[in-house]
């Protein structure tokens, strides 16, 4: 239904009618195939895909948290398939901007519906800033309190540190070949 209420993203997803796309969110073994199919979105479970996305829940949340200017550990994502595709609906989601307002005015009436809609988009603001303060706390909460994670200068520092002597162990390597050849 989004996908309809949003005038702008037309051209977009007329370019990609028909493309199907398999999600697999791990450890679920079944993927489910979207399609997108004159404007709607549909979902199936069987058929050949375009585009396969395999992801953990983790790496869906810290895809979200990303969204709201938090970062957390990567969880695992692989795609295969055709990458030009996932690009194009990555984009596609970005723009995605659904005019709520016209549907609700449909129901309601002019004046009511746009007070309604009013409503739902601040008890959806209310929603998103709830959730986004909440992953920060918990985040910090598992960086600083519980040490669970570890923070991004940490383990800048720490591959850093690796980095560090594995070089230096390639070159005590190398200069004991130089020693054995003498």
């Amino acid at each position: 239904m989004a996908l309809s209420l949003d005038p702008d993203s037309a051209e977009t997803l007329a370019a990609l009618d028909g493309k199907r796309v398999a999600l697999m969110l791990k450890p679920l073994r079944t993927p489910v195939i979207l399609t997108l199919r004159e404007g709607a979105l549909i979902a199936s479970d069987e058929g050949e895909s375009d585009l396969a996305i395999s992801a953990t829940p983790g790496a869906v949340l810290s895809m979200l948290a990303e969204r709201g200017g938090l970062e957390l550990p990567a969880g695992k994502i692989s795609l295969s398939g055709d990458v030009d595709l996932a690009r194009r609906l990555q984009r596609a989601a970005e723009r995605l901007n659904p005019d709520w307002d016209a549907p609700i005015a449909r129901l309601f009436g002019d004046v009511a519906g746009h007070q309604i809609a009013k409503g739902l988009r601040g008890l959806f603001d209310y929603a998103r800033s709830s959730a986004q303060s909440m992953l920060h706390n918990t985040t910090e909460y598992l960086r600083e309190e519980s040490r669970d994670l570890i923070a991004s200068g940490e383990l800048a520092e720490f591959t850093d540190a690796v980095d560090a002597l594995r070089d230096d162990v390639e070159r005590a390597a190398a200069r004991l070949d130089r020693l054995a050849k003498r």
